[in-house]
Parts: structure tokens; C-alpha cells; sequence
């Protein structure tokens, strides 16, 4: 553990229960300054997490009954911006949600989507021209937004046959109404002290870490931090690590020490010259959470993948990332947690 590091108590939130985010996977190349996000976390679809457990467990308690089950279902990208949004808006009206787009070794793609038997806002996709010129016209867009209760979801491709590239970003809310969301970009830190103790004080604040921006030109990053209007406050720890995992038995005691003390791994990220694998603690549910690894085999389709998903969900265990670990072997993580957390919204990069 980063010596000196440790979970930052921020007081109890009285915060609604909300529908989270499970993130999607693999690493990503989308580098700012010093700070690259390797696989960011994901937030409610609605804006309100979800308590799955029939006990109420208390902080530090293991969930008081079976997690919620779910459904993964795929679909081919029809590549276009306008049938793709229809798309997305055709399965939102069956309770699902779009968690974004994978992809196998052998080309197949598709977009991928998840629907939970907790019972929870219907949602509503919208899709904009997005090239932000700096960061004040970066946080005045989302702010715009996020006061109609969008919530910033992923920069995607219009169309991705045309050329020059036409950036989109992609905003989700609740239907029915729900949260409001305020965002600040900030510079990165140059070192691993320095970027947790930003975490940290951003986190008593109520900002949430959100992964990085970088402008048009690719000269100027930020940290990208989102707050919600229901008050839940955010702890930051981290573990210097290799820029991959140096095995399965490594990442998974990495995995179960941290989801021990309620750590949400957010991912791996490169920090000055180092890497770090980044934790995230809520206020409003410290209850263990319990991560699974497995491998993934080398000519898995796209039905395989669906299939892997769906038996894993039905044990109330749902897809958070795939990972390169060492040599060339790729693993898959999956969670389970009393606030169901999967990637309605928020920054996803698929």
C-alpha cells in the first residue's frame, strides 16, 4: 500500500439508495499529462445506486441477502450515430441499459447491455457533437447538462467509416427525473502523493473521480471529477503496481485485501512515472465486496461472452473489467456488492 495511505472517513451521507456502475473492460490509451486511465469506474444509470440486499447490512458487514440477478444481452452496431441512439432507446424501454461496445480478437462487435431485477428508473440516451476546445468549455457543456439531470456517459465516434471523425458524447438519465450532476476539471498530479490527496480532498467534497480529458490538440489533460446531488462522499487509496498485473494469484489477493475494506477497483493508472492500482470508497456503503477472476480463453465469441456473462449474473456477480496480465494471458473480473454498481453511466470508454 502507498505508505502513509490509508481510507479517508468521510462522515455518513444520508443519501438515497442508487442504481451504480459495473465498468466495462479492458485497458484504456486515453492518456493526460501524467495521469492515463486505464479502466475507469462507471456510475448509476439513474443516479440513485441500488441497495440489493434484504438485510440493510451496516458498514463493514457482509450483504444481508443474495445480490441482485441480471441479464446481458448483445447486439451488432447498425454504424450510424442516429440507429445506434435508436437503438439504445429501443432496449431502454425494455429495462436495459447500454453499458457500451465490445469487441472479440476474431473482429465480431457488438453493443452490449444489461437489465437487473431491481426495480429501478427507465432510462433516456441522448447523443451531442462533442470536441471540447479546453476545460472551461469541457465543464460548462457537462454543467449544462448535468443540471438537467444528464449524466456524462462516453465520448464515442458518429460514424466510424467517415473521415474526418466526428466526436460524440454520449448522456443518460432517469426518465422519471433524478439527480443533478456538477463537474470540475482538474490539472494532474505529477506524483502518486499528490494525485491521492487531490482524490481525497475532491472526495470530502463530494466529487467523485471520473478518469481523464484530453483537448483537441492532445497538449492539454485534465482529471475529470463529478459530484451528484444526493450528497455521498468519496475515499481514495491506491497500491504501487507494474503496468499490467504480474499474475492471476497477484491481482486476486489484490482484489480480495482491498474488497475486504469496501474498495471499488477503478482500475490501473500511470502516474508520474509509476503505476498505481486505484480504490474507491463510499460513504454511503462500506460492506465487503468480493471480486472474482478468471481467464479468458484466447478465441471467445461473441455468444461465449454473452453466455459467460449471463450464468456469472444469475449468481448476482456482473462484469467489471478484462485485464492484460503477464505474458499475453487476459483475465476477467466480475464483483459482488450489497449497492449493485454497473455502468449505467458516467465517463465509460469502450
Amino acid at each position: 500500500m502507498i505508505e502513509g495511505e490509508g481510507w479517508v472517513r468521510a462522515p455518513e451521507a444520508a443519501a438515497p439508495t442508487r442504481a451504480a456502475g459495473l465498468e466495462r473492460r479492458r485497458l484504456v490509451g486515453a492518456v493526460l499529462a501524467s495521469v492515463a486511465l486505464a479502466a475507469c469506474g462507471g456510475g448509476g444509470g439513474s443516479g440513485e445506486d441500488v441497495d440489493t440486499s434484504s438485510g440493510g447490512a451496516g458498514p463493514g458487514e457482509p450483504a444481508g441477502g443474495h445480490p441482485s440477478e441480471g441479464h446481458y444481452a448483445v447486439e451488432a452496431p447498425t454504424g450510424t450515430a442516429a440507429s445506434d441512439l435508436a437503438q439504445w432507446r429501443k432496449w431502454a424501454a425494455q429495462g436495459y441499459a447500454w453499458l457500451g461496445t465490445v469487441g472479440t480478437p476474431d473482429g465480431e462487435s457488438g453493443h452490449l447491455y444489461l437489465k437487473t431485477n431491481v426495480a429501478r428508473a427507465a432510462l433516456e440516451y441522448d447523443r451531442q457533437a462533442w470536441d471540447p476546445a479546453d476545460r472551461t468549455e469541457l465543464t460548462n457543456a457537462l454543467n449544462a447538462r448535468g443540471a438537467q439531470g444528464w449524466r456524462f456517459k462516453a465520448s464515442v465516434v458518429a460514424d466510424p467509416r467517415a473521415l474526418p471523425v466526428q466526436p460524440q458524447a454520449v448522456f443518460v438519465r432517469a426518465a422519471a427525473g433524478g439527480l443533478a450532476y456538477h463537474y470540475e476539471a482538474r490539472t494532474p498530479q505529477a506524483t502518486v502523493a499528490a494525485f491521492l490527496a487531490e482524490l481525497n480532498a475532491q472526495g470530502e467534497r463530494g466529487y467523485a473521480f471520473r478518469g481523464g480529458w484530453v483537448d483537441r490538440t492532445g497538449r492539454d489533460g485534465a482529471s475529470l471529477y463529478e459530484k451528484r446531488s444526493d450528497g455521498v462522499r468519496y475515499a481514495y487509496r491506491a497500491e504501487t503496481v507494474a503496468p499490467l498485473p504480474g499474475s492471476r494469484a497477484a491481482l486476486e489477493d489484490l482484489l480480495r485485501r482491498e474488497g475486504r475494506q469496501a474498495g471499488r477497483y477503478l482500475g490501473t493508472y500511470a502516474v508520474g512515472s509509476g503505476f498505481i492500482a486505484l480504490f474507491e470508497q463510499r460513504s454511503d456503503d462500506r460492506s465487503p465486496i468480493e471480486y472474482v477472476v478468471e481467464a479468458v480463453p484466447d478465441d471467445e465469441s461473441l455468444q461465449d461472452l454473452q453466455r459467460w456473462l449471463n450464468e456469472r449474473a444469475a449468481a448476482g456477480l456482473f462484469h467489471l473489467m478484462d485485464l492484460a496480465i503477464e505474458g499475453t494471458a487476459r483475465v476477467r473480473v466480475a464483483a459482488r456488492q450489497r449497492v449493485l454498481a454497473h455502468p449505467l453511466s458516467g465517463p465509460v470508454y469502450p
